[in-house]
């Protein structure tokens, strides 16, 4: 057999190229695109998600030290439904103390499925964000700050908005809806 001229060398490579495209191989015109897109087959689901809504009711209560820092902690504790976790449970902790800097005050929820406790989400609120306490603080934004299982490499961000009711012989009750987009 004869030296390979350009010409023929550029039959073979086509003729090679095409043979892997027909039996499937990879995509025809992309020889060296995969069949199927990443995000389709990460073992963890990966660039799932959407538009994401919460609800959630329960009970929430207030620990107030009127001390050097003047702080105010909020314990809300509650269930209810999430897109992409069915029936959950919601724990949110908050604390906003007038005698600190901004950076030390804190707004954190947590989002637990209710039948897998290993697919949470965690969320953090803006810096002196204090539902309940008063009408003009019951929305804020957020963002996903971590998660673990299937959400542990979670992103996004909305808005959250607070119902409040105040008992002053009963645990005090809220309610709330979660807006936003959520990507796992």
């Amino acid at each position: 057999m004869g030296a390979l001229t350009p010409t023929s060398y550029l039959l073979a490579a086509l003729l090679a190229v095409t043979s892997l495209a027909a039996c499937g191989g990879v995509e025809p015109g992309n020889a060296l695109a995969p069949l199927e897109n990443s995000a389709k087959t990460h073992p963890l689901g990966k660039g799932q998600g959407g538009t994401f809504t919460a609800k959630y009711s329960g009970v929430y209560n207030y620990n107030v030290t009127w001390g050097q820092a003047n702080c105010k902690i909020g314990l809300f504790s509650g269930n209810g439904t999430a897109s992409f976790l069915g029936n959950s449970t919601e724990s949110i902790d908050s604390k906003y103390c007038e005698g600190l800097t901004i950076n030390q005050s804190f707004a954190r929820a947590t989002l637990t499925d209710a039948s897998n406790s290993k697919n949470y989400i965690k969320l953090g609120m803006e810096q002196a964000f204090f539902p309940c306490f008063s009408p003009n603080y019951n929305t804020s934004s957020w963002k996903i700050r971590g998660g673990g299982g299937k959400f542990a490499n979670a992103s996004g961000s909305g808005t959250v908005t607070f119902t409040c009711t105040h008992y002053s012989d009963k645990q005090n009750t809220y309610s709330d809806k979660w807006t936003g987009k959520l990507t796992y």
